[in-house]
């Protein structure tokens, strides 16, 4: 999302197209709802997500796939995926990885993708009859609701496991949150690869605390894409520690 930012910065006057995962998809909207891109001057399709995998994770497999990574995942698209366990740790507690907020979005969870997809366009702009066999089947329709459900309890019940089973000395609420950044002093990492911060930079006080509201603001905009986790060099598991904080604001917000 943000090399979506850059580019249209660059290209100003210029409608770009873009393709994202749901994650990516959200991280725009965060994005521009702070101002920093127009995405009326995109034209944006998101796709079903099938998972990522980590960096070596996915060179050991490219190095030994046949068929292609991309035909591979496809194989596995009416299963729900290759097995989740292998993804990185953002997508394996994703509970939203079906396509929507583009201006099409393509849905291949759940269905024989060598035979059919859904495509669905947000507005009236295109002409979906020519490019497509017209009205999806109802029958396909249900058969990715079906596994987006059955993704998005899987995973939810992985995200609780995950926390529930964090060392007791990580953070677990907002205020020892503040102190870890504190105790992280100038590394920022995690902050730095993160779209939203490259438009909304969580401030710090004088003595290096970072700001409560500023913190606030950056946990509850979370797209969850993980990339906090793969750039900290502690190792640190940030996707969960962070949706554990933030199940903790959100009901205090709550109430």
């Amino acid at each position: 999302a943000r090399r979506v930012v850059e580019a249209a910065q660059k290209a100003s006057g210029t409608r770009l197209g873009v393709l994202l995962r749901p994650c990516e998809m959200r991280a725009l909207h965060e994005m521009a709802a702070r101002g920093a891109v127009r995405t009326q001057d995109l034209l944006v399709i998101c796709v079903d997500c099938l998972g990522t995998f980590p960096v070596e994770e996915y060179e050991w497999r490219a190095a030994r796939s046949s068929k292609g990574l991309t035909k591979e995942a496809l194989r596995f698209a009416p299963q729900g995926g290759i097995s989740a366990y292998r993804y990185r740790p953002a997508c394996q507690m994703c509970t939203q990885p079906g396509a929507v907020g583009g201006d099409v979005n393509i849905g291949v969870l759940g269905l024989p993708v060598r035979q059919s997809m859904l495509v669905q366009a947000s507005n009236g702009k295109f002409v979906l009859e020519s490019i497509t066999d017209g009205m999806a089947d109802g029958v396909l329709v249900a058969k990715r609701e079906k596994m987006l459900a059955k993704i998005s309890e899987r995973h939810d019940q992985t995200r609780k496991r995950v926390i529930n089973g964090l060392n007791a000395n990580l953070p677990a609420d907002l205020d020892a949150l503040m102190d870890q950044f504190e105790a992280c002093g100038e590394c920022q990492s995690c902050l730095d690869v993160c779209p939203i911060c490259s438009v909304d930079y969580p401030r710090r006080a004088k003595g290096g605390r970072m700001q409560r509201e500023d913190l606030v603001n950056w946990l509850v905009s979370c797209a969850g894409c993980g990339m906090c986790e793969q750039a900290c060099p502690k190792s640190m598991p940030l996707s969960s520690i962070f949706s554990r904080v933030r199940d903790q604001i959100e009901v205090e917000l709550a109430l």
